[in-house]
């Protein structure tokens, strides 16, 4: 199986990149021989389920320490009570449980991991030739945005696409060739918006 999808925008511009870099666009090959399918999410909310089943009470700061055990002792039937249907379940005799992204682990991501979607969104303003910058406060705003969410690194997309959104659509017709990303930015873009259109008249 080929990993580069022409349909996804990240293996495209991964391919780019590799096409850059090396004059030729690499294939990633996965052998599926052995391979029925991999199914992976991030689940928010089945540590409550395990926890009902386990009897686990927790107080305070005991909390995280209790989901991120119990989260590791996942049965079918939390899985059942979470919303799969038996048969679907019966599909997965493998189970592996993984710890969730902190803050920081979110921040690494967004800032360090190859193909970056910071870097990915400074791109797309270029091409309406607008420099995009972030300050290392909205950065960490947006990684504790994501991290409330609960979703995994995901989370950081859709944190970025609400904030900037906008700002992709409205600031092409005005003459501004350069963006700060600010927290109070990412905090209330809109309002963010409003103030840099009304500065521009």
């Amino acid at each position: 199986m080929d990993l580069n999808s022409s349909h996804d925008m990240a293996s495209q511009f991964k391919t780019f990149m590799s096409f850059q870099k090396k004059g030729k666009a690499e294939k990633e090959i996965v052998n599926t021989r052995d391979i029925l399918f991999i199914f992976s999410g991030a689940f928010h909310g089945v540590e409550k389920v395990i926890e009902e089943r386990l009897g686990a009470k927790t107080i305070g700061l005991a909390d995280k320490q209790v989901v991120n055990s119990s989260s590791k002792k996942i049965q079918t039937e939390d899985l059942v009570q979470f919303g799969f249907e038996h048969e679907f379940v019966g599909r997965l005799p493998v189970r592996v449980s993984c710890e969730p992204l902190s803050q920081n682990d979110l921040l690494k991501v967004l800032t360090e991991s190859e193909h970056s979607i910071i870097e990915q969104y400074k791109r797309a303003f270029e091409h309406y030739g607008i420099t995009l910058t972030f300050t290392a406060e909205s950065l960490k705003a947006v990684s504790d945005k994501a991290h409330a969410q609960g979703t995994g690194a995901r989370a950081l997309n859709s944190v970025l696409e609400e904030a900037l959104r906008p700002f992709k659509f409205e600031l092409p017709s005005h003459e501004i060739d350069k963006l700060e990303v600010t927290k109070d930015l990412i905090d209330s873009p809109k309002r963010a918006l409003h103030q840099l259109t009304s500065s521009l008249k």
